[in-house]
């Protein structure tokens, strides 16, 4: 399509008598998803999550109903947005 126009400028620029080139072309690397922003979880919930999780005997299970419960604090701290 635009091969003269390409090989007059690869001349030029080179000021060598280029006769032929390969163009190679390979995808962009693929844009991660933007993250999508939590709503934050209220004192309200985290104190329900800590409460349900006294009564947990797996100490596993205690362990996740209390991190889900510090993201209300995370969230809730000063500088953060």
């Amino acid at each position: 399509m635009h091969q003269a126009a390409l090989m007059a400028e690869a001349r030029l620029v080179s000021g060598l008598k280029i006769e032929k080139f390969a163009v190679k072309v390979a995808p962009l690397p693929p844009v991660p998803p933007e993250q999508t922003r939590r709503k934050p979880l209220s004192n309200a919930a985290a104190e329900h999550l800590k409460t349900a999780a006294r009564s947990l005997a797996d100490p596993e299970l205690r362990a996740v109903y209390l991190r889900l419960a510090s993201l209300a604090e995370d969230s809730y701290s000063p500088g953060r947005k």
